[in-house]
């Protein structure tokens, strides 16, 4: 319950950051390695069509951490495990982007979901790019807002105004 929490709050914060025609495809619950096995507390880790964005916060150190990586700038995504403190096998999501290497612990299932969500977004963008495509309908974009709140990643009244975001967009 703490986890669902501290993600909904995190994932709030991310909310606020969307630009224009930017939406959510894939949310987790993930932490932010940034030295060593340290990291983050906790917070989103969310793949757009444009951007893998992370919110969380360090609260024994009362900082907060975060990260905004464009699609076109990411060179490679791997997942898998990796030991940490000696012998607890940790679940990481591995970002490569303009010469920077982003990692993210989060669980077994949620770092290949959000690897192949990632690959997805970038294949999608770089085919809009070569093909001059339109941008995704607005039926699409409610269609996976209904999963993430089938999926329980957004409340109801998260999904009531997301909707309200998108179809006041198309008008």
């Amino acid at each position: 319950m703490f986890k669902r929490r501290l993600m909904e709050k995190h994932l709030e914060t991310l909310r606020e950051t969307l630009e224009s025609g930017e939406d959510f495809l894939y949310v987790a619950y993930a932490t932010m390695v940034t030295s060593g096995d340290l990291g983050t507390d906790g917070g989103a880790l969310a793949v757009t069509n444009s951007r893998v964005l992370f919110s969380g916060s360090a609260a024994m150190l009362g900082t907060s951490s975060s990260a905004s990586i464009k699609l076109s700038d990411i060179d490679g995504v791997a997942s898998g495990e990796r030991m940490i403190k000696g012998s607890l096998i940790q679940p990481y999501l591995e970002i490569n982007a303009a010469g920077a290497a982003y990692y993210f612990n989060l669980r077994a299932s949620d770092a290949s979901e959000a690897q192949e969500a990632i690959n997805k977004a970038r294949a999608k963008t770089e085919n809009k790019v070569e093909n001059g495509q339109a941008p995704e309908s607005t039926a699409t974009q409610l269609e996976k807002l209904a999963s993430l709140l089938e999926q329980g990643l957004i409340s109801r009244d998260e999904f009531e105004e997301e909707k309200k975001r998108l179809l006041n967009k198309r008008a």
